[in-house]
Parts: structure tokens; C-alpha cells; sequence
């Protein structure tokens, strides 16, 4: 049914708006460039699906799945994430505006070149998440896993990941990404490596 409602709009022009939709399954689906609005998905999957440009705006995801989808320039304003799973997802490019995450799992997320303005993550796994040539702007992290990670050309100033895992946690070899992070004394010994220091 949703993937029929998708088209429909699709060729109409046409936004799907305050509708919702629960266990709907999705596969190989091309769905570049479709908007959503108010839109509600319950433990919905999506598989393989490319989702490029697409729109979503006031649109909750509550234990969906939309692990190793493609969102290229995709653009997300004021949605919510509740335990889901999108390990492997490609956000390259997208930009997200007060979008928040909580109890998800997104190892292996790329979000190369992508802009995330305000929102949050909450207790989510991060691991391995690709964040080369991102803008961060008030993002709040608190209690996520960000071991390995990697900020390659990520400017962290003023992000506080001070309630994170960060060991592994990877950035240029001239540690610029760094400057002006808040993190906590004890986190100090992780990123006394990166930076050359040694502790006695």
C-alpha cells in the first residue's frame, strides 16, 4: 500500500501528508525526491532503497528499519527517530534541521559533506559513522557510542561529547577537527594519542 500511495503522488506532484503507516515493507524502491509531511511510520522496513532528495518534514520513525538505504541530499526538518536501525545508511550530502535520534542503531552511517543544525542523539550506536566534511551546529549528543568514528575535515567546536564513548575516535593528523570540543577529564587519556600527548 505505500509504495502505491508513494507513486501516486509522485506522478500527481503531489506531498504525502498526515498519514500513517505501520509494517509496511520496501524493497529496492526508488523514491528519489518524494516529500512527506506528518507523516507517522510504525515498525516499518525499508531495504535497499533509494531515497535520494527525498523530503520529510514532521515525520516520526518509531522501531523502523531502513538500514543501507541511500538519502543523498536528502533534507529532514523536525523528525523522530525511536528505535530504529539504519547501520550502513548513506546521508552524503543530506542536510537535517531539529531532527532528533533516540535508541537507534546506526553503525557505519555516512554522513560525508552533510549539514545537521540543532536535534539531537540519544543513547544511539555510532560506531564506525563516517563524518568527513560534515557541519555540526548545535547538536546535542548524550550517551552514544562513538568508538571509531571518524570527523575527518569535521570542525567539532563547541560539540560536547562529553557523555559519549569516544575511544578511536578519528580525525585529520593535524587534529584541527578537535579544537574547541567539550569533553570530560577522563576522557582526556583517549584523545591523548591523536594528539601526541603523553600522559604521566
Amino acid at each position: 500500500m505505500l509504495e502505491d500511495i508513494i507513486r501516486s503522488a509522485m506522478d500527481e506532484g503531489a506531498a504525502i501528508e498526515n498519514m500513517g503507516f505501520e509494517g509496511e515493507v520496501l524493497e529496492g524502491a526508488e523514491l528519489c525526491r518524494a516529500e512527506f509531511s506528518g507523516v507517522r511510520f510504525l515498525r516499518c522496513r525499508f531495504e535497499d532503497c533509494d531515497l535520494s532528495e527525498i523530503s520529510l518534514f514532521a515525520c516520526s520513525f518509531e522501531n523502523c528499519s531502513f538500514a543501507g538505504c541511500r538519502f543523498y541530499g536528502a533534507f529532514l526538518k523536525k523528525c523522530r527517530f525511536t528505535g530504529c536501525r539504519g547501520d550502513g545508511a548513506n546521508f552524503t550530502g543530506a542536510r537535517l534541521r531539529d531532527v532528533q535520534f533516540m535508541d537507534c542503531g546506526l553503525r557505519y552511517l555516512n554522513l560525508s559533506e552533510s549539514s545537521w543544525e540543532q536535534g539531537s542523539l540519544r543513547a544511539c550506536n555510532l560506531q564506525e559513522v563516517y563524518w568527513s566534511g560534515a557541519k555540526i551546529k548545535k547538536l546535542d549528543f548524550t550517551d552514544c557510542d562513538l568508538r571509531h568514528a571518524e570527523f575527518f575535515r569535521t570542525p567539532l567546536m563547541g560539540v560536547d561529547l562529553s557523555r559519549c564513548d569516544i575511544e578511536g575516535l578519528r580525525v585529520s593528523e593535524g587534529c584541527a577537527e578537535l579544537r574547541g570540543l567539550k569533553i570530560s577529564a577522563g576522557q582526556a587519556a583517549v584523545l591523548a594519542g591523536p594528539l601526541g600527548v603523553e600522559l604521566i
